[in-house]
């Protein structure tokens, strides 16, 4: 997940334009998401 989380941030910077606090939300939620996956 340590690299997965940033890749994922860096993929998704296309969709950045506006998004004030990009970085951290994306971050947050592909860790969210990566760590659900886990779970299942």
């Amino acid at each position: 997940m340590s690299e997965a989380v940033p890749a994922t941030v860096k993929d998704m910077q296309a969709q950045a334009a506006g998004w004030a606090d990009f970085d951290a939300t994306t971050a947050r939620n592909a860790a969210s998401a990566f760590s659900e996956l886990e779970w299942q």
